[in-house]
């Protein structure tokens, strides 16, 4: 089951990018309707996720499923570079029903490199 903690009324740490064999990276995110900036963790078996309302710990077998939107581009202005977004659709178990949040990303290296962390952390 997944830990939900309202951000109301706790601050999470959510650490450096450096420390251990965490992944962090800057995002956009949403469980709602809304995108914050937020900053997905992977640690261990671990998905650590402050959307802009909550802060959610989802144990890897609480993962119901992972979906990736692309909606990247190839522009010639940009010298043939790819932009636009990629989205993580992400659905777990909060031990309520399933629930799924967002995960958005400008910037295609962070996209590869958390893209690259989950399957890890699903493979495992």
């Amino acid at each position: 089951m997944a830990s939900i903690i309202s951000l109301e009324n706790a601050s999470a740490n959510m650490g450096d990018s450096t420390q251990g064999s965490a992944l962090k990276i800057e995002a956009l995110c949403t469980i709602a309707n809304k995108y914050e900036v937020c900053h997905p963790q992977i640690r261990k078996d671990k998905l650590i996720i402050n959307f802009p309302t909550e802060l959610v710990v989802i144990n890897r077998e609480d993962i119901e499923s992972i979906k990736v939107y692309d909606s990247r581009k190839r522009e010639l202005i940009r010298f043939n570079q790819k932009v636009g977004d990629v989205d993580f659709a992400i659905s777990f178990d909060d031990g309520y029903g399933i629930r799924t949040g967002f995960v958005r990303f400008k910037n295609n290296k962070s996209a590869e490199r958390f893209n690259n962390y989950l399957n890890l952390l699903i493979l495992r």
